[in-house]
């Protein structure tokens, strides 16, 4: 058996331990135990975006250079400092330090982690089933996501602190896992020079590409919405409409639950939809959501919100596969952050900007907000790709 090829069952525990993000679910209401109102949370959004930006094309060039496993593996021991030093953290400037060490972790690893899995499968000559294995990852990351959703709200209820410490067990165990990774020796010496240069290619080649330009535009509008309601408002706008903790716990599970079983038929429907469907569908069906939550705060508007998890695995999912098809192998990990570049800059911005219409106005005026955003924006993206 060649040691490559352990990649896979080790990739999938990975993704089971390193997707447990227990803390995650309360997170928003973690910072209000601290009074900390939405434009405070939504300007913590923005500093780790902004951090995300300061190291995410130096963090893939690393990739590229140095290895991915490699850099894998320094993002988990960043977000284990991390999570230990939101455990010790009761003021905003203990909460910006800790957003910043997120966002390093989070640059190390994001690109570096699919250019790794599509890197396997191209060695193994399995890139063919790259939709479907995305597909089971995200089965893994959904079933992560039901015991997340469960314990999150149960644990936060009896002790804040518990999400945050129970997180931090199964990120030492990710890191452990990641340490027996397998990936050949990088021929080539690390310098300065050849990181420089390594990012400037990637820059011209993403620049000079009007086919990337787009992609990475699209990938930001389709998946904002996404980032700010599970970063600012999902959280307050359940509890706001009626439900409690307990209750919120069992929608998240619900919720999961569904997204677990549809991830496994995304690769099926991607291919009956297409490439062109999928995209107006993915912004098409956020529009309707957002304007359903933005417009009335009924409980019943759960079904959106059971919904809206499954959209994002399938915007997750397709997005990565769509962009991934058009990167060579060498600049791969770059070209990724340099899209995470893109994104995280723009998102930074527009975290701010709807913190600040919910502080002055309501959660339901910045959910109207951010659906007008992506529907106006996605809308005229794709009208300007497929206007023939």
């Amino acid at each position: 058996m060649l040691p490559i090829k352990r990649n896979i069952p080790l990739y999938y525990t990975f993704i089971f331990f390193s997707s447990l993000w227990i803390f995650n679910v309360i997170l928003v209401l973690y910072y209000q135990v601290f009074n900390l109102n939405f434009s405070q949370i939504a300007l913590l959004g923005s500093i780790l975006s902004l951090a995300i930006i300061l190291f995410e094309i130096p963090s893939g060039a690393f990739a590229d250079l140095i290895g991915r496993k490699w850099s894998i593996i320094l993002s988990q021991i960043l977000f284990i400092a991390y999570l230990i030093v939101l455990s010790q953290s009761s003021t905003i400037i203990g909460f910006v330090f800790s957003a910043l060490i997120f966002g390093i972790s989070f640059s190390f690893i994001s690109g570096s982690k699919e250019a790794f899995l599509f890197d396997t499968l191209k060695a193994l000559k399995r890139t063919k089933e790259h939709v479907k294995i995305m597909g089971k990852e995200h089965f893994l990351f959904a079933i992560a996501g039901i015991i997340s959703a469960y314990l999150g709200p149960t644990l936060f209820e009896i002790n804040i602190y518990y999400p945050i410490y129970l997180s931090l067990i199964c990120m030492i165990i990710a890191l452990f896992v990641a340490l027996f990774f397998y990936e050949e020796k990088n021929k080539n010496k690390f310098t300065f020079e050849e990181h420089t240069n390594q990012i400037k290619k990637s820059l011209k080649i993403t620049f000079q590409s009007k086919k990337l330009l787009w992609i990475i535009f699209f990938t930001f509008i389709s998946a904002i919405g996404f980032r700010i309601f599970v970063n600012i408002t999902q959280q307050p706008y359940i509890l706001e409409i009626g439900f409690n903790l307990k209750e919120m716990a069992y929608i998240f599970v619900i919720s999961a639950i569904i997204g677990s079983v549809c991830a496994l038929f995304f690769d099926k429907f991607e291919k009956i939809l297409g490439e062109k469907k999928s995209l107006f569908f993915l912004i098409l069906s956020q529009t309707i959501i957002f304007f359903m939550i933005g417009f009335f705060a009924y409980k019943l508007n759960v079904i959106f919100l059971i919904l809206f998890g499954v959209i994002r695995g399938y915007q997750g999912i397709t997005m990565n596969d769509y962009i991934n098809k058009h990167i060579n192998s060498k600049e791969r990990a770059t070209m990724l952050s340099i899209s995470s570049f893109a994104n995280n800059l723009f998102a930074a911005i527009f975290l701010l900007l709807i913190g600040f219409i919910i502080n002055k106005s309501s959660i339901l005026t910045g959910h109207i907000a951010t659906g007008l955003f992506v529907t106006i924006i996605g809308l005229g993206l794709l009208f300007y790709k497929y206007k023939k």
